[in-house]
């Protein structure tokens, strides 16, 4: 699994991605984002009533990957690219266009807070700012004949939430993504006290 360190998820919805993954034989997958955080991508806002959707895309914020493709994408990954378009140029590298290979797992949520609760400047800005980053995607892309950004989203079926266990995980998936949520703002504001009191 390849993460952003601020993606609000639990443990055990880890876990359970990684079950998914096995169990679908999926290449690549990551959570629904939920409607709590920021969504960039409008495909992976979850949708409630699947276990998980098969489609041509999954964004770079939290994708898990079989690691056999992740360790394809690896030898002809250029590092130069930082953040923008990673996402489109290993599905590219992959050869993925449809099928059952690609999924977001709306069974599972994770929260992507919104820019506004991050302080600020984000962290990739820090590293190489947003023009800088365009630039670089655009002439990887054309280097590469990537036209994956402009073929747009696309879904190709879903499995659906059918049994009580079905759907009583996705209910737990909620609480654990609720718990996460309250104590990482419990946590940042007993740190915000201490800092106070000093």
């Amino acid at each position: 699994m390849v993460m952003d360190d601020d993606i609000l998820i639990s443990a055990a919805d880890i876990n359970r991605l990684f079950e998914l993954r096995a169990r679908y034989g999926l290449w690549i997958c990551q959570p629904a984002f939920s409607l709590w955080g920021k969504i960039s991508h409008p495909i992976t806002c979850e949708q409630p009533g699947n276990i998980l959707r098969y489609t041509n895309f999954v964004e770079l914020t939290c994708p898990v990957f079989l690691r056999e493709k992740l360790d394809e994408f690896m030898h002809v990954y250029d590092p130069v690219l930082v953040g923008y378009g990673i996402d489109y140029w290993f599905l590219h590298v992959l050869g993925i266009k449809s099928g059952t290979k690609v999924a977001v797992i709306d069974r599972v949520r994770c929260i992507n807070p919104r820019d506004r609760f991050k302080g600020g400047l984000r962290e990739i800005d820090r590293l190489q700012p947003t023009a800088e980053r365009i630039k670089v995607w655009q002439e990887i892309k054309a280097r590469h004949g990537i036209t994956r950004e402009e073929e747009g989203y696309k879904e190709f079926g879903a499995v659906r939430a059918t049994g009580f266990w079905d759907r009583i995980s996705g209910v737990l998936s909620w609480a654990s993504v609720l718990s996460c949520v309250a104590i990482r703002f419990t946590w940042k504001g007993i740190v915000r006290l201490r800092d106070i009191f000093k």
